[in-house]
């Protein structure tokens, strides 16, 4: 896996909670945040959250992109 970073803040944090070399993805009401080296899914109530930074690789960018 490429180094991705995703950082969530919850509620009542004035830092982010940081996951490196990781993806997230909706599951219910929760996201989840999964770190491919530590084999470990974090699990964030959606409700909790106010604010979510995702880093994408440029091959998931380029349908923003011109050709």
């Amino acid at each position: 896996m490429k180094n991705t970073i995703v950082k969530v803040w919850l509620d009542l944090s004035g830092e982010p909670i940081v996951h490196d070399k990781a993806i997230s993805y909706q599951k219910g009401d929760f996201l989840c945040v999964y770190e491919e080296e530590k084999e470990r899914v974090f699990k964030y109530p959606i409700a909790h959250i106010w604010r979510i930074e995702e880093s994408y690789l440029s091959e998931q960018r380029r349908h923003l992109t011109k050709d």
